[in-house]
C-alpha cells in the first residue's frame, strides 16, 4: 500500500508544482494573469504663461481750456531723470491747453517726503488753482519704500481735503526703474494725465466757488490772510 501511495504522489507532483509557490533558488514562478485596476496620472494644474501687464490707453478727458488758470508743479531731485520726463509732459500739456508760461509755478525739493509740505507752501503763497506734485519711488530691499510712499500719498490727500485745493497724486511707486520709465514716456506719460486732471479739477473748483472768469483770484479760506501779509512785505512769493 505504501509503495502504491508513493507512486501516485510522484505522478501528481508535476501538476501540483504548477500551482504551489516555489521558494527554491532560481525557481521560476508560473505567470498568472491578474486583473489590475486602471491607474491614473495625478492631476496637475497647468499654469498659464506669464504675460507682461499691458497698460491701457489712459484716461478720457473732456475738452479742456486752461486759459486764466495758475497751476503749480512740485518736483523731486530723487530719480530726477524720470521725474524730469514727467514734468516735461505736464508742462507741455498745460501750455497746449492754453495756460500762460508765467502761470506755471514750479518748486523743487529733495525727495518725495518733502512734497506735501512744499505743496502746502505753494498753496499758501502762490494763489494756484491746482498743484501737481511729482516724484518717483522705486521699491528696494527694505521697508523704506513703503514708509515714504504711504506717508507721502496720505499727506497729499489730507492736504487736498483740508484746503479744498486740487492736489494730484503724482507719485509713481514702481518695483523697477523700467516700470517708471514706461510710465514717463510716450503715450503713457503720466505727467500728461496729471496736467489734464489738474486743469479739469481746477475748473470744477472755480466753477463751484463762483470764481470762473476771475483770473488769479483763486485764494482760499484762511490762506487769504497770508496773501495780504505777504503783499505788505514787498509781495514776495515762494518759500519763507
Amino acid at each position: 500500500i505504501n509503495m502504491r501511495r508513493s507512486i501516485i504522489l510522484l505522478a501528481l507532483a508535476p501538476l501540483t508544482m504548477g500551482f504551489a509557490p516555489s521558494f527554491a533558488p532560481g525557481a521560476v514562478r508560473p505567470q498568472v494573469a491578474v486583473s489590475q485596476a486602471p491607474t491614473f496620472a495625478p492631476l496637475r494644474t497647468q499654469r498659464p504663461a506669464v504675460v507682461p501687464l499691458q497698460m491701457g490707453k489712459g484716461i478720457d478727458f473732456p475738452e479742456l481750456d486752461a486759459k486764466g488758470l495758475r497751476i503749480g508743479i512740485v518736483t523731486t531731485r530723487w530719480n530726477s531723470e524720470v521725474v524730469g520726463k514727467l514734468k516735461d509732459g505736464a508742462r507741455k500739456t498745460l501750455l497746449e491747453l492754453g495756460i500762460e508760461e508765467e502761470d506755471i509755478v514750479e518748486f523743487e525739493v529733495p525727495g518725495a517726503w518733502e512734497l506735501p509740505l512744499a505743496s502746502r507752501y505753494m498753496a499758501m503763497t502762490q494763489k494756484v488753482d491746482a498743484i501737481v506734485p511729482i516724484g518717483v519711488l522705486i521699491k528696494g530691499d527694505t521697508d523704506h519704500y513703503d514708509m515714504i510712499k504711504d506717508a507721502t500719498t496720505a499727506a497729499l490727500m489730507d492736504l487736498q481735503l483740508n484746503t479744498g485745493l486740487p492736489i494730484l497724486c503724482g507719485v509713481l511707486g514702481c518695483h523697477t526703474m523700467a516700470q517708471a520709465e514706461e510710465r514717463a514716456t510716450g503715450d503713457t506719460n503720466h505727467g500728461v494725465w496729471w496736467a489734464k486732471t489738474a486743469v479739469e479739477m481746477a475748473t470744477l473748483r472755480n466753477f463751484q466757488l463762483g470764481k470762473t472768469g476771475k483770473k488769479k483770484s483763486v485764494g482760499f479760506g484762511i490762506f487769504d490772510e497770508v496773501e495780504k501779509v505777504g503783499s505788505s512785505a514787498g509781495d514776495k512769493k515762494g518759500f519763507f
